[in-house]
């Protein structure tokens, strides 16, 4: 951790379905002030296969200054160990392991925050994979399924692991994104840990980084995850200390309709408007009458027809 007066460094969250290569590809060519992403989990199991290729196409093209770290969910190392062996023909030099997905559905498999709950497995995995990697090995966790300290008893045998650096979320899995993200948990799971540790959660603007930097003034790296959905530019805005962008409208019309014309020329009409859809649930958001606004987009049937909804969206609150 470094002292509050030094530039942050600020990185993209994975948010599945949403920050997808052709997002990242776009919001760089539009924005800044990102070191990189991390991306929505790859799915692995023993069943699973996995294609260079495919992989190739999760990461998107490498750009100057600008790292991406494939993020894992799985319980099995061998999977886990084959997408390692791809990432790092393909130069990547790091992978993390999702320990922290809240998801009902995800945890009754065992993996994501669930496996935090079989010590023996995860410790297992850890002693199978760690020998043999090609790359780097981070994690992203939450405290607890129910509990904010029930990953404290782990802290010390994860320790002993080298860990490129460990993510928090402070937040149960059981809390979801609900409530609010609990410093004080952050505060103490960061002192505990050996390996450097990157803070996410409830980062939705420049006021809030300002909070949260205040209450963590030794923190230096920070994931933003809704907080970019909802303002696309917040990254630079934090980097330059603005809380508003008197341009904010025109480069938002100009990065959705790339990023919409990008999509039309690598998706279905129907994927496109679902994808885009989803973005619209959180950029209405940072909206005036943001329920309305996407009350609009949300009966587009048709790229067009959501490409003409923005529009007037965009248009009512540039008044």
């Amino acid at each position: 951790m470094s002292d509050s007066g030094t530039r942050p460094e600020l990185w993209m969250a994975p948010m599945r379905g949403i920050t997808t290569p052709e997002f990242r590809a776009v919001w760089r060519k539009h924005s800044g002030g990102l070191r990189g992403a991390v991306t929505p989990f790859i799915a692995l199991s023993r069943t699973s296969r996995l294609r260079p290729e495919r992989v190739r196409r999760h990461l998107g093209d490498p750009a100057p200054g600008w790292r991406v770290i494939p993020q894992a969910l799985t319980s099995d190392s061998e999977p886990f160990l084959e997408l390692a062996h791809i990432v790092a023909d393909l130069g990547c030099d790091e992978l993390n392991l999702n320990l922290g997905c809240p998801w009902k559905k995800i945890r009754k498999k065992g993996r994501g925050c669930g496996l935090l709950a079989h010590p023996d497995r995860l410790f297992s995995f850890l002693d199978t994979v760690c020998p043999r990697l090609p790359v780097s090995l981070s994690i992203k966790v939450r405290p607890g399924i129910e509990r904010l300290d029930e990953l404290d008893a782990l802290v010390p045998r994860l320790n002993a692991y080298p860990l490129a650096h460990v993510t928090i979320h402070p937040r149960t899995a059981e809390q979801m994104y609900t409530g609010c993200a609990d410093l004080e948990t952050f505060r103490r799971l960061a002192q505990a840990f050996t390996a450097p540790v990157w803070y996410n959660g409830d980062l939705l603007s420049v006021r809030d980084f300002r909070r949260f930097r205040a209450a963590l003034p030794r923190q230096r790296t920070w994931m933003l995850g809704r907080g970019l959905l909802i303002h696309p530019f917040l990254a630079e805005m934090i980097v330059g200390d603005r809380t508003v962008l008197p341009d904010y409208l025109p480069k938002l019309r100009a990065f959705h309709e790339d990023l919409l014309r990008v999509y039309c020329d690598e998706l279905p009409p129907r994927s496109v408007t679902g994808r885009m859809k989803e973005l619209w649930s959180y950029l209405a958001q940072g909206l005036p009458h943001g329920d309305a606004a996407f009350d609009r987009i949300k009966h587009a049937r048709s790229p067009e027809e959501l490409r003409e909804a923005a529009a007037r969206v965009l248009d009512e609150a540039s008044r």
